[in-house]
């Protein structure tokens, strides 16, 4: 199918406006595009953290 071309969105380079933390997830919206998306927030206890201290 020549001459046909298919119609190409412009890539946003996302500026983040994350709302603070409030249970399992924060909302945000891109400053420059408007996009939305949950970003999930870190957890109170890390594996890592569990481990600490408990050197043989």
């Amino acid at each position: 199918m020549e001459g046909l071309e298919l119609p190409v969105e412009p890539i946003c380079a996302h500026h983040w406006q994350i709302d603070p933390p409030a249970g399992s997830s924060s909302h945000a919206v891109c400053r420059k595009c408007g996009e939305e998306r949950d970003f999930r927030n870190s957890e109170v206890e890390h594996p890592y953290r569990l481990q600490r201290g408990r050197r043989a």
